[in-house]
C-alpha cells in the first residue's frame, strides 16, 4: 500500500485519486494507492476527505466522514489518524457472519450478511447457498423481501426450495434421463417419472464452502461424477455480491470433467410488501413466447406466443388479474409456474422483468444473461413446512419468483437452447436482482 503524503496543513483537505474511487471494498483490492494532495480555496476547506474527479467543475464532493477532524497533530500522529478513517470511509461493503445451526452429521452452517451503506442487507447461508433473507431500506424501515425459515431446521424438514441455488439441472427434465450425442444417462427420477431442480438430493442440499470476495461471498462445491445419476465432476462456484445502488448479483461458473448437463437457478420466493397476498403486485416481463407445456407440466418444445393471453406481461398488470382465467395452459400449471422465453440476445445481459410491490414501493428489476424465466406464483406452498420468519406458515400465493434458466426440459427439446455443457468449457450465466424504494 503506498502513500503520497505531502506538506499538509490544518485547512488543506486531502484528495483520493479517481481510480480509486470506483472500488467499493478496499481491502479486497490488489495494491491500492492513496493519493493524499492538497486542496484549498477557493473551496473554503477544512480538514476532511473529498473524492474528486478529474472531470468534475464544481469542487469536491463531500464523502460519508471526516478523515480528520479539526486540530493540532505532529505529522505522524495526522498519517495514522487518516489511514484509520479512509477505512472507514471505503469499506462500503462489508461482510459479516454468524452461525446458522448445525446439520444432522455435525457439521455447522455459517449465515453470510453482505451490508451496504444504504442500510441494504442479504443474508445468504453456506447450506444450499440460501439467500435467506433480502432487507430493503424504505422510509418506513427495512422491508424483507423474500421468503425464509429463521433457523436451519426449517430448511431441512421443508419443501419448496426457498432462496436456494438449484441444480445440478434445474426445473423438469422428462423421461429422468439425459442424452448427449446420442448416449443417455439415467437420473434420479423425483416427481413421478420426471426430475425436478436435480434430483433427491440437490445442490440446494450441500454445504458450500464460502470465501469473501469484493462486494459479497463466492460459494464453491464439487459435485461428484454420477451424482443423481449425471455424468461427469462439476466444480461450481456462485458469488453473490452487493453494490451500493441496492443490486445483488449471482454470478455463477461451472466446468465439468466429463460432457453432462448444467441448468442452475436461484428459487428465491419474493414478496415485496414483506408479507401476505403477492398477487397484487404488478409484474412486466419481456417476453413475445411462453414454453408451452403438456399436462405433466413438462415443455413440448413449441413456443406459445403470449398475445391475447393471460402470459402477455409485455405491458404491466397485476399476477391476481388473470391467474384465474380459463386457459388450458393456466389449468396445467394451478396458475403461473410457466418458463418466458426472454427477448434478448444469446448471453446478453437485459432486463428479464420488473416487479412492483403495491403496498411498499419496492420495485425489483431482473436482469440476467440466461435465455429464459420461469414466473411461478406459488400455488402449491408445503402445507407441512416449518413456521417461516415471524413464526407464521407460508400460504398459497404469497410470493412470487422469477427463476432465470435455460429452458426446461430442453435435453428432449432439441430446439430448445443447449443445456450441455462440453467438459473442458465454462458454464458462466449471470443474474441481477436490483431493489429500489419509491
Amino acid at each position: 500500500m503506498v502513500f503520497v503524503l505531502p506538506q499538509i496543513k490544518t485547512r488543506y483537505i486531502p484528495l483520493v485519486c479517481e481510480p480509486y474511487k470506483k472500488r467499493t471494498a478496499w481491502h479486497l483490492s490488489p495494491s491500492p494507492v492513496f493519493i493524499l494532495a492538497l486542496w484549498g480555496p477557493p473551496f473554503r476547506a477544512t480538514d476532511g476527505i473529498f473524492a474528486v474527479g478529474t472531470d468534475e467543475k464544481k469542487g469536491p464532493a463531500r464523502l460519508p466522514i471526516d478523515i480528520l477532524p479539526p486540530g493540532r497533530y505532529t505529522r505522524i500522529d495526522r498519517f495514522f489518524r487518516i489511514f484509520e478513517n479512509l477505512r472507514e470511509v471505503f469499506l462500503l461493503i462489508t461482510v459479516s457472519t454468524r452461525p446458522f445451526g448445525t446439520l444432522p452429521d455435525g457439521r455447522p452452517v455459517t449465515a453470510y450478511t453482505i451490508s451496504n451503506s444504504a442500510g441494504m442487507q442479504v443474508t445468504a447461508l453456506d447450506y444450499g447457498a440460501i439467500l435467506q433473507s433480502i432487507c430493503v431500506p424504505t422510509a418506513s424501515g427495512p422491508v424483507d423481501v423474500v421468503l425464509g425459515y429463521p433457523g436451519l431446521d426449517g430448511y431441512l424438514v421443508s419443501g419448496g426450495y426457498l432462496g436456494a441455488l438449484v441444480g445440478r439441472n434445474a426445473n423438469r427434465l422428462g423421461g429422468a434421463f439425459i442424452e448427449i450425442d446420442g448416449k443417455r444417462w439415467p437420473v434420479t427420477a423425483n416427481e413421478g417419472k420426471k426430475q425436478l431442480h436435480g434430483g433427491l438430493h440437490g445442490f440446494n442440499e450441500k454445504l458450500f464452502s464460502a470465501r469473501e470476495v469484493e462486494g459479497g461471498v463466492a460459494f464453491s462445491c464439487l459435485s461428484p461424477d454420477g451424482e443423481e445419476g449425471f455424468p461427469g465432476e462439476v466444480s461450481l462456484t456462485a458469488a453473490y455480491t452487493l453494490d451500493e445502488a441496492g443490486a445483488l448479483t449471482l454470478d455463477y461458473r461451472a466446468s465439468a470433467s466429463k460432457d453432462t448437463v448444467v441448468n442452475l437457478t436461484n428459487h428465491s420466493y419474493f414478496n415485496l410488501n414483506g408479507g401476505g397476498d403477492a398477487m397484487a403486485h404488478r409484474l412486466r416481463i419481456d417476453a413475445d413466447a411462453i414454453t408451452a407445456m403438456d399436462a405433466d407440466s413438462l415443455p413440448t418444445g413449441a413456443l406459445m406466443p403470449v398475445d391475447g393471453t393471460p402470459f402477455d406481461f409485455r405491458e404491466f398488470h397485476t399476477l391476481a388479474e388473470r391467474i384465474g382465467a380459463q386457459d388450458e395452459q393456466m389449468g396445467f400449471g394451478g396458475g403461473y409456474d410457466h418458463n418466458f422465453a426472454l427477448n434478448k440476445a444469446a448471453g446478453q445481459l437485459a432486463t428479464a422483468a420488473v416487479l412492483e410491490g403495491d403496498q411498499s414501493g419496492i420495485v425489483l428489476t431482473c436482469r440476467t444473461t440466461c435465455p429464459g424465466l420461469q414466473l411461478y406464483s406459488a400455488n402449491f406452498m408445503d402445507k407441512n413446512a416449518a413456521p417461516g420468519k415471524g413464526g407464521r406458515r407460508y400460504g398459497d400465493r404469497e410470493a412470487v419468483c422469477l427463476e432465470t434458466q435455460y429452458f426446461p426440459n430442453a435435453n428432449n427439446c432439441k430446439n430448445f437452447p443447449s443445456t450441455v455443457l462440453r467438459a473442458g468449457e465454462i458454464y458462466h450465466e449471470v443474474t441481477v436482482y436490483a431493489f429500489s424504494a419509491r
